[in-house]
């Protein structure tokens, strides 16, 4: 373990501190839970401006990211800017010590964004690390990092799968500092989209879902890049997620005084066709320790 990293034992203090236990979600019977969360930084940085990379998330900020992952009580769970492996293992540890264990698990390191990692709790699947894909620049070659994960969960019976693609694209507010930052994430949701229609081709019946960070607005050619589906109206097959008050924002900008949607759960017309009214959530009630806020949807069988 990092010798500058607290303990985990303090994280699961912190978490007991703040009443964090397993989450009182119900669910319809085979009904499966989908999520994704930006960690909001879980892993090292320069925090206290000494020019070392040394610095972990505070625990207490972390015992807030791991509340809002129990409260989501997940199957399958997409988490950005994570960090190392070693992050994974010490969310999981947290976790599974709060009675949500996860035994299959996937990281897609990415050293400018952190990683992201995709997490399941349903037998059956499959999880993948899309690596190796490029894009070219002005000459330069590029690879995707953090590379696209996936995970197949096989029903028991022969029913159509359910797949997952997870993305982490590249942040929307390095564009100021990084002219080619906008150009790395419209290449990145290109090829994202290019992965989604291939899978829609091969595969018509199966429930596909987008999930992650994609760092734009609903309405951006990066959005509709990444989307091969239209509903009946022409229009992406977003979740229509909202939270309690019927907002959509996923990112409180602090500095910029903005509030942000830029994390999505993304359904081919399969996926809508197993969603109830309401059952398409934004998290609520965490945003004073994070300014993240999680995406769910709950899938009939």
């Amino acid at each position: 373990m990092n010798p500058m990293r607290p303990a985990l034992p303090l994280l699961l203090c912190a978490l007991l501190a703040a009443g964090c236990g397993e989450s009182s979600n119900s669910r319809p019977a085979g009904a499966i839970i989908l999520a994704t969360l930006h960690c909001d930084a879980w892993r090292a940085l320069d925090r206290d401006a000494d020019g070392a990379v040394d610095d972990p998330k505070p625990p207490e900020a972390r015992a807030a990211v791991v509340r809002q992952i129990l409260a989501l009580n997940a199957d399958v769970l997409a988490l950005q800017d994570l960090g190392t492996s070693e992050d994974l293992a010490e969310v999981r540890a947290a976790l599974a010590e709060a009675g949500l264990a996860y035994p299959d698990a996937v990281l897609a390191p990415g050293p400018a964004r952190g990683g992201h990692a995709l997490l399941c709790r349903r037998p059956g699947v499959t999880l993948h690390v899309h690596t190796g894909m490029t894009y070219r620049i002005e000459g330069r070659e590029i690879e995707v990092a953090p590379a696209f994960l996936e995970a197949v969960i096989r029903p028991a019976t022969n029913a159509p799968a359910l797949r997952v693609l997870a993305a982490y694209l590249a942040p929307a507010e390095a564009d100021a500092r990084s002219p080619d930052t906008y150009e790395i994430r419209r290449n990145e949701a290109r090829l994202l989209g290019q992965e989604v229609r291939r899978r829609a081709t091969e595969f018509p019946a199966d429930t596909l879902v987008v999930a992650g960070c994609l760092n734009d607005s609903p309405k951006s050619a990066v959005l509709r890049a990444v989307c091969a589906w239209r509903d009946e109206k022409g229009h992406r097959a977003d979740s229509g997620a909202r939270d309690d008050h019927g907002e959509t924002w996923t990112l409180k900008d602090e500095a910029e005084g903005l509030y942000q949607r830029t994390d999505y759960l993304l359904l081919n017309p399969a996926g809508m066709a197993r969603l109830d009214a309401g059952a398409a959530r934004i998290q609520t009630g965490l945003e004073a320790a994070n300014p993240r806020r999680a995406v769910s949807v709950t899938l009939r069988p």
